[in-house]
């Protein structure tokens, strides 16, 4: 396959040129093959990595918090955009963002690295497999804690798509993940293929709940990588 690592555009009705190759539809028709929560073979050292985050207990910022209930929702961003005093503690959402630029923003333009990547020393070969990553940021969700079902950019053509790693307190009694109504069993640490452009729900039973959610510019080289890391190949 060839790589074309040209921008997709941001509508929803129209084909961008960039992705209407036969290699970018044979790598958007692998990914929709592969399954919807497929395991890599990525698996994070959760207790290097929680204290690595130890350092930023006080840094943790409201994500995307609601207006008429509480969501008990954190965040800490590892990538952020490239503007002047922007770090790990922002973390806006794609509008918010795109107000700070001026004009429209994707995913895959949040590739500054924060200094809470710096720290991150555990992540980094899983950040350089697949760099320069998009959006990528930790959610903790304290009891309670939810998303409601939705989809993330479900048109067509997709700009980027999504890895996720469970961090801590994950457990099945401690955290659900759910993708079409069906309850997905989670082995923390390990780093999984989502396809978010599927409904998907989550909520936490517990304090501290942490997961990592890393967006990643879709290109043929980078969904080949996918495929290279399944889990279970054969």
């Amino acid at each position: 396959m060839t790589v074309n690592g040209q921008g997709i555009s941001h509508s929803r009705s129209t084909v961008d040129p960039a992705i209407s190759n036969f290699d970018k539809l044979v790598a958007e028709t692998t990914l929709l093959g592969i399954g919807d929560f497929e395991p890599l073979d990525f698996l994070v050292n959760t207790a290097q990595l929680e204290q690595e985050l130890s350092v930023f207990t006080n840094d943790w910022v409201d994500y995307l918090p609601r207006t008429d209930r509480p969501n008990n929702r954190l965040g800490l961003s590892l990538t952020t955009l490239d503007i002047e005093g922007w770090d790990h503690r922002s973390l806006p959402s794609l509008p918010e963002a795109a107000q700070a630029l001026g004009k429209p923003v994707g995913d895959s333009a949040f590739t500054k690295l924060t200094p809470l990547y710096d720290a991150c020393a555990s992540l980094h070969p899983l950040f350089q497999e697949f760099a320069p990553v998009g959006r990528s940021f930790f959610v903790k969700c304290n009891t309670g804690g939810y998303f409601v079902p939705h989809r993330d950019s479900p048109g067509f053509p997709r700009r980027e798509f999504r890895l996720a790693c469970f961090i801590k307190n994950a457990a099945p009694y401690q955290y659900d993940w759910w993708m079409d109504d069906k309850k997905i069993n989670i082995e923390q640490g390990r780093v999984y293929y989502v396809n978010t452009k599927k409904t998907h729900r989550t909520i936490s039973w517990t304090d501290d709940s942490i997961h990592l959610i890393m967006n990643i510019p879709f290109t043929v080289a980078n969904v080949s990588k996918v495929i290279a890391h399944l889990q279970h190949r054969h």
